[in-house]
């Protein structure tokens, strides 16, 4: 982190005033860090802060990669996943996959990252769910188990009226 965002950081009265004290002492902060001010707080003077400690996260490149993670999914994916089926368009043809979804709500449709995985998660691909719905994905973000991708979960909407898919569902074994 480098000197003036920690500067700024200790101006913007994130770290209190006994822990910047302490962190000098214990040789964390250089010494010619200077103390936060006492000064008035108001949202205005807190947004600038926030503003001004981002423009120099953006300026030094520090900003760190937000993973999300659900801890409890893998169980839940074993228990609860269910078979669905999944429309690839790829060039000039279709293809279907049959693979495992952990369906979350009404908007959300969690695939393991495996190789059927990596392949349903894909924008436009349309899902055939057990319960008849046919979904279509239109984003994806990547879940971690730690340090490892574990899931990917999709936001989908729902295709109304998608007569081929239905179809194609109650053909398959």
């Amino acid at each position: 982190m480098s000197k003036e965002l920690i500067q700024k950081v200790i101006e913007a009265g994130i770290v209190p005033e006994q822990a910047v004290k302490q962190l000098k002492a214990w040789r964390q902060l250089p010494d010619d860090v200077p103390e936060a001010e006492k000064q008035q707080v108001t949202q205005e003077l807190v947004m600038d802060f926030v503003r001004r400690i981002a423009e120099l996260l953006e300026s030094n490149g520090e900003l760190p990669e937000l993973r999300e993670t659900m801890l409890d999914l893998a169980a839940r994916f074993n228990s609860k996943s269910e078979d669905c089926m999944v429309l690839i368009d790829m060039a000039s043809q279709r293809l279907s996959i049959n693979t495992r979804v952990l369906v979350d709500g009404s908007q959300f449709l969690i695939f393991k990252c495996d190789k059927h995985g990596d392949l349903a998660t894909h924008l436009g691909n349309q899902v055939a769910l057990r319960d008849g719905r046919v979904c279509e994905v239109t984003e994806t973000t990547p879940l971690y188990s730690g340090e490892d991708l574990a899931f990917y979960r999709c936001s989908v909407q729902e295709v109304p009226k998608y007569a081929q898919m239905s179809e194609l569902w109650q053909r398959s074994p």
